[in-house]
């Protein structure tokens, strides 16, 4: 018994842990700030938006 609540306690401290990460790092990316992965990420955004034809490299739908 003991085992199962030490499991599910440490799955919900990883889970909090990764959230609170992942906010961070959303939050960054919806900024519009460089994160780690934007000089992987940004060649092949660029591509994308070359390959469907769209002049603009910032689409703003608000």
């Amino acid at each position: 018994m003991i085992n199962i609540v030490t499991q599910i306690l440490l799955y919900l401290i990883v889970l909090v842990m990764l959230g609170k990460s992942l906010d961070k790092y959303m939050a960054k990316v919806y900024e519009g700030d460089k994160v780690f992965l934007s000089p992987v990420l940004n060649p092949i955004e660029k591509l994308i938006y070359k390959i469907i034809g769209t002049n603009n490299y910032r689409l703003f739908f608000l």
